[in-house]
């Protein structure tokens, strides 16, 4: 019976065990795939694009959901061509993606595509992008600049070179100097808009010209089209210094000059009103100047003819009542022809009227001044410019100064006669006046040249110039010639003969 039973247990095991268990039936799923992990955009130069394609494949056996695509990295730099930013994919089929680079700056931009999705065996899946910027890099030879001790009235440069050290072209919108005040320039000629290639240069150049003490400061500023760096900026400083006063004096000499004067009077029928009232008063002229102890040559001419006329041609001091003389030669009639007035005036003083043995030698004097006056009512037909006739008359005398010329005339016909006692500074009055013995008296006083011109030992800042007539500060009734380097008296503020003049200021030493 044990036997028996035993063969019945092994029997009973068999048939429970000796099959083997059914295999479990796999559950559907989807599979992702992302070709390529990175995308390699390269160097690209500003405002261009470059666009790669992702593709991301369902290798599973069910549906691909996307659930969201995520960009990180610079806003705008990176973009996917992709929308709405979830999507599905099949089983066994692919979605092809585009991804765009635009280079901002210089350098590597990065940034990833994130893919979430219903893979559960997956992770999220990171794609990297790379790419670089290829822009144009600005660089500044110095970072400051600093002027010491420059002389107020001076100037002083340096030089900042602008480079351009990155590998596509650099533009340079604007170069300026950023100051409070106009004691900084730059010379920013041909830096404006200039174009610089790789490794090009340009030179800026900063001047310092201090107009006082106080220290001062500002900025040189260079705006371009680098991203990183779209304005460069230098440090700019300066200081000065102010030399000590110095101190020139004179004595005024003799003030009994020569005066050579010539008179042009218009002899037409516009005159008719005028020629009588100036004759009636013509003697106070001759007073004035005799008043002043001027040695004077005294000519007069007609406006349509260059020889001189009057009982005498020249009146002098010498001349037997000259004021008589001068009265008599000024009263030319009104029956003349057409008035040139510019242009007999420079005949008559001119070759051949001058030259020796010629109708009008002696009349000119090389210490004397020169003092043309234009009497007319008439318009001047000269046939040449104004300015021709005024550089005549100057080139008469070594020095311009020793030249003038004054007019009186209608306003409405005498503008040319105005125009060259303007250029020449001279004494301008309107023919219609009621105060004619005025006008005489400061034609005369016009006439009387003593020195006027008190060159200084150096060079100055003007602005530091104080002038003492007598010890006593004046502060009108001069000015200062920049290209005589002298201080100038008006013609009515001459210091008299004696006088004491004291100029003061600060030299402008510049090295």
């Amino acid at each position: 019976m044990r036997n028996h039973w035993a063969i019945a247990s092994i029997g009973f095991a068999l048939g429970v065990c000796g099959c083997p268990a059914p295999e479990e039936t796999p559950v559907p799923s989807p599979r992702i795939s992302v070709d390529p992990m990175i995308l390699e955009f390269g160097q690209l130069e500003q405002e261009t694009t470059a666009t790669e394609q992702l593709t991301v494949s369902n290798t599973g056996d069910t549906e691909l959901q996307v659930t969201e695509t995520r960009l990180d990295g610079l806003s705008g730099v990176f973009s996917i061509d992709l929308a709405p930013m979830t999507f599905t994919v099949a089983a066994g089929e692919s979605r092809t993606i585009g991804v765009t680079y635009t280079p901002e700056a210089g350098g590597g931009e990065h940034g990833e595509v994130i893919f979430f999705h219903n893979d559960e065996d997956r992770p999220n899946i990171y794609v990297a992008l790379h790419g670089g910027g290829m822009v144009p890099g600005i660089e500044l030879s110095e970072s400051a600049v600093e002027f010491t001790d420059v002389g107020v009235g001076c100037e002083a440069s340096a030089e900042i070179v602008i480079r351009n050290v990155g590998p596509t072209t650099l533009i340079l919108e604007n170069v300026v100097i950023s100051s409070t005040s106009d004691e900084f320039i730059v010379d920013d000629v041909g830096l404006d808009g200039a174009v610089l290639h790789t490794g090009d240069e340009l030179t800026a150049l900063v001047v310092y010209a201090p107009q006082d003490e106080v220290p001062d400061s500002a900025e040189f500023l260079v705006y371009s089209n680098d991203p990183a760096m779209p304005l460069a900026a230098s440090e700019v400083t300066g200081s000065a210094v102010l030399t000590p006063a110095t101190e020139d004096e004179f004595l005024q000499g003799s003030t009994v000059p020569e005066a050579d004067i010539l008179w042009v009077v218009d002899n037409t029928c516009s005159m008719t009103d005028y020629t009588a009232d100036y004759a009636a008063d013509a003697a106070v002229f001759i007073e004035e100047l005799d008043a002043r102890g001027v040695d004077y040559h005294i000519a007069v001419i007609p406006t349509d003819g260059p020889d001189f006329t009057g009982p005498v041609p020249i009146i002098t001091p010498a001349t037997p009542d000259p004021a008589a003389v001068f009265t008599s030669a000024i009263s030319l009639g009104t029956d003349g022809g057409t008035p040139l007035g510019l242009k007999y005036g420079t005949e008559a003083l001119s070759s051949p009227y001058t030259d020796p043995g010629g109708p009008h030698d002696g009349f000119l004097r090389d210490e004397a001044f020169l003092h043309v006056i234009f009497f007319s009512a008439s318009l001047d037909n000269s046939p040449v410019q104004v300015t021709d006739y005024v550089n005549i008359f100057w080139g008469l005398k070594a020095d311009a100064d020793d030249v003038g010329l004054s007019c009186i005339v209608e306003p409405a016909s005498g503008q040319r006669y105005e125009q060259a006692a303007t250029l020449a500074g001279g004494f301008e009055s309107d023919i219609t006046t009621v105060n004619i013995p005025f006008v005489l008296e400061y034609l005369a006083h016009w006439s009387h040249h003593p020195p006027r011109f008190f060159e200084l030992s150096q060079l100055p800042l003007e602005e530091t110039i104080e002038v003492q007539l007598n010890q006593v500060p004046i502060t009108e009734g001069w000015d200062y010639d920049d290209f005589e380097n002298a201080v100038r008296f008006d013609l009515d503020q001459i210091p008299d003969e004696g006088d004491t003049i004291t100029i003061l200021y600060n030299p402008a030493v510049c090295s």
